[in-house]
């Protein structure tokens, strides 16, 4: 028996419950215990998920779209893909290049920096506002265990329909909606 079966079984003898075989307690107690028994594998998965060294089929694809691996290798090529993108420094940037990066987009656009994060601000975009280059710049240039954001309540409707974008091109700029949500 496991502990926690011992345990609840112990919370419910406490409890003045019929333990008896087949009894309506007795039931409950197996259901709790299956539950728990549920619960517990699930943990059990996902700590497995996120070890790149075994990860099935979900954590796998997680982590290729983390890497930017193809999804569509067989799962040792993949593993071995994501193994090798992992094992790569991130990148030799200095804060200075991300600025210069963010300025040749637009000289509105500048960056505020704190620990583990950076904030954008850009007062207004219009249609020659490069999100390609921004995409660039948040994807390759800034590590991944930064968390990036705008200043600002995000754009309208109208506001986003008086650009030159269309659909296409905000799904196809590789941003999260939820930085393009806080752009103004």
């Amino acid at each position: 028996m496991n502990d926690y079966k011992n345990r609840l079984s112990s919370l419910f003898e406490m409890l003045g419950a019929d333990l008896s075989e087949n009894s309506v307690d007795s039931a409950e107690l197996a259901a709790y215990e299956k539950g728990i028994e549920c619960v517990l594998n699930s943990f059990s998965q996902a700590v497995k998920e996120m070890n790149v060294y075994e990860a099935s089929s979900i954590g796998l694809s997680l982590f290729c779209e983390m890497t930017g691996v193809d999804s569509t290798l067989e799962e040792e090529e993949k593993r071995n893909q994501v193994i090798k993108r992992l094992s790569q420094v991130y990148g030799d940037y200095k804060l200075n290049d991300i600025y210069y990066a963010l300025a040749d987009i637009s000289p509105e656009l500048t960056a505020l920096t704190g620990r583990f994060e950076m904030t954008f601000n850009l007062n207004r975009f219009d249609t020659d506002f490069d999100l390609k280059k921004l995409s660039k710049v948040i994807n390759e240039m800034i590590p991944p265990c930064t968390a990036t954001g705008f200043l600002g309540d995000g754009a309208t409707f109208d506001r986003w329909d008086a650009t030159a974008f269309l659909f296409q091109d905000y799904d196809n700029i590789d941003l999260p909606f939820d930085l393009l949500e806080q752009m103004t």
